[in-house]
């Protein structure tokens, strides 16, 4: 275990080359976020460990921000406050402990739109239960959504040229072993618990369908109901798939990096 802070400061942390002045801002944080690894790093807890519960910190100033009170709010600012400190502690304890990975990335990414979107969302609520006027709300809700589509803008280019680059790969000799498995021999390894969530439960959160349902809801006056259903099962569904895909991990798409590697 490294004893100096300096030492650690070596390891751990380096500049941001890419935007120098942003890095003279964060110094002061980097200071303070430097000797809470050095805490951590005394424990067994985990690089991504500490994204999770970045996560999970921003669902918690999200609930605070939707009570409505001042002291709530305060609450919820010194939990992104601490969320953005621990945002320097995941990297530094992976980068120590040499346990950098591409699902790191992944959760990392998660907690970056968890950690905005979700705060606003509350903002709004707890607004709209002091002013109940709709142009909050509208507000709130233009802030939360749009915070998630401007930074998956660029998320979704590099989804489509990773779905490229995997049909160009089937059409070579570098094709992964059992990418190409027939779905119906897939679905028989499957568990039947599995067959039944594909089959019957994740059609129902495909565009296509929840436009139909909100159509015919709105036939017959029912759009109630559809905020209520899918204000309750979508964040179940997102977590369902946020765990699912961090277990899978990334190992079926190796393949792409063998030409690579040397």
């Amino acid at each position: 275990m490294v004893d100096s802070i300096k030492k650690l400061k070596r390891i751990c942390q380096r500049p941001d080359n890419h935007n120098p002045e942003w890095y003279k801002f964060e110094k002061q944080w980097r200071y303070i976020d430097l000797r809470v690894t050095w805490l951590l790093l005394h424990t067994q807890i985990t690089a991504n460990q500490v994204t999770i519960i970045m996560i999970l910190l921003g669902f918690i100033s999200t609930i605070l921000f939707g009570m409505g009170s001042y002291w709530y709010s305060i609450g919820a600012v010194l939990i992104l406050q601490l969320v953005y400190i621990l945002d320097g502690v995941d990297g530094e304890i992976a980068r120590y402990r040499k346990s950098q990975s591409t699902e790191g990335v992944f959760l990392d990414l998660i907690m970056h739109l968890a950690s905005v979107s979700l705060p606003l969302a509350g903002i709004a609520v707890g607004l709209f239960r002091q002013d109940p006027r709709i142009s909050i709300m509208i507000l709130g809700l233009a802030a939360g959504m749009f915070s998630t589509f401007e930074m998956d803008i660029q998320a979704l280019k590099h989804h489509a040229i990773f779905m490229k680059l995997i049909r160009t790969a089937k059409g070579t000799k570098i094709v992964a072993k059992g990418l190409d498995t027939d779905r119906k021999t897939q679905m028989i390894k499957d568990s039947n618990l599995k067959i039944i969530f594909i089959r019957y439960i994740n059609p129902f959160y495909e565009n296509y369908l929840v436009m139909q349902i909100i159509t015919l809801a709105a036939i017959f006056n029912n759009l109630y109901w559809v905020i209520l259903f899918y204000g309750i099962s979508f964040p179940i569904m997102w977590l369902i798939k946020l765990v699912h895909e961090y277990r899978i991990g990334t190992k079926d798409y190796d393949f792409l990096f063998k030409p690579y590697k040397k």
